[in-house]
Parts: structure tokens; C-alpha cells; sequence
């Protein structure tokens, strides 16, 4: 923020500073809302309220077992077998492998683990700002989510539910809809 509003002044208006954030930025801008207190307003495009909660839940039981046992060999070596079966739906095995990249490790033990640290309960109500939640009929990965932040924020918040060919994660290929609603709510809250 320091930067963009001392590097940026002449074509930056503070006064109208929105952050927006997709999908894993579906939590991390919340949480940049709770302590900036020079934005505007915060969009999450699907809003995430606790993230070891949305990929715990994707888990089979006797998956999440093991995991619970502490066992992280077990865990890791059962994980790793789940990812070579062809009956196991393609966005777990991409969850798998964009959540071991995006927290820097080998292990899905401490991947899951690490989720844990990324949970908007205990200052969720530091946010100030309006707030723009995104869900979709057809999530995957955060299933939820967005319902439990918008709840949380109560009137503070507006929560969206992208159906049809918008209503998968993100609104994957079906951008021109999440424009439009995000814009007309964008030209209500900041002007035009």
C-alpha cells in the first residue's frame, strides 16, 4: 500500500483502493482487510473462512484418520498412493500438488498442517470494509466457504452465487459474468 499510494499518487486514488482476490486470494485479501485500514472495500472470489477446514472436508474418513493419528509417513505414503489411483477425481490430485507447491513442501502431511495457520476467525471482525464474497454452484476445493464469510460479516458483506456455466471455481471460462457482477457491485460501493 505504502508503495502504490507514494509510487503511484498521480493516477491512484485513495480514497477508492479495492483489493481483489481469487481463489486462494479468497483469504488472503480478507486478511489484509482486517489490518489495512486504507482500502476501500475487498472482494474474494470465493471467500475462504478456514482453509484446513475446506480441504480436510475433501478427505475420505480413512484418510483424515491416519492424518489425525499424527502418523505423517503414513499419511504422506497414503496420499501418495491415492495420486497414482485413475478413479480419484482430478481436482484432488491438483489440490494435492498446487497446495505441496504453494507451501513449499514434499509432504501432504505438512501441507495439511500448514492450512491450519490460515483461519479468518479470530479477526474476521477487525474488517471494516464492504465486502464482496463470490461462491459457485459447482465448487470444489472450498465448498462452503464463502457462506461462512459472508455470515461471519453479516450485513457488512454481500455474497454472490455464480451459477451455470459460471457457477464452477472461480467462474473458470465464464469470466464476462464475473465482470459484470463484480463491476456493478464495484460502481456502488466506489462510483464509477
Amino acid at each position: 500500500m505504502d508503495y502504490l499510494l507514494e509510487s503511484h499518487s498521480a493516477v491512484v486514488d485513495p480514497a477508492r483502493l479495492v483489493l481483489f482476490g481469487y481463489p486462494f486470494g479468497g483469504y488472503l485479501p480478507a486478511r489484509a482487510a482486517a489490518f489495512e485500514p486504507r482500502l476501500s472495500a475487498v472482494m474474494l472470489d470465493g471467500g475462504i473462512m478456514d482453509t484446513y477446514e475446506a480441504f480436510s472436508a475433501q478427505l475420505p474418513t480413512e484418510a483424515l484418520e491416519v492424518f489425525n493419528s499424527g502418523n505423517r509417513c503414513a499419511f504422506d505414503a497414503l496420499v501418495q498412493s491415492v495420486m497414482g489411483d485413475p478413479d480419484v477425481p482430478t481436482s484432488l490430485r491438483w489440490g494435492v500438488q498446487q497446495g505441496l507447491l504453494s507451501f513449499r513442501t514434499k509432504s501432504a502431511y505438512d501441507f495439511l498442517q500448514t492450512t491450519r495457520l490460515f483461519n479468518l476467525t479470530d479477526f474476521i471482525h477487525q474488517i471494516k470494509i464492504p465486502v464482496w464474497t463470490a461462491d459457485a454452484e459447482l465448487e470444489g476445493f472450498f465448498v462452503g466457504q464463502s457462506a461462512k464469510v459472508k455470515e461471519a460479516l453479516g450485513s457488512q458483506a454481500i455474497y454472490h452465487l455464480f451459477e451455470g456455466t459460471a457457477g464452477y471455481h472461480c467462474q473458470l471460462g465464464a469470466f464476462n459474468e464475473l465482470n459484470r457482477v463484480m463491476f456493478s457491485w464495484l460502481r456502488k460501493i466506489v462510483g464509477a
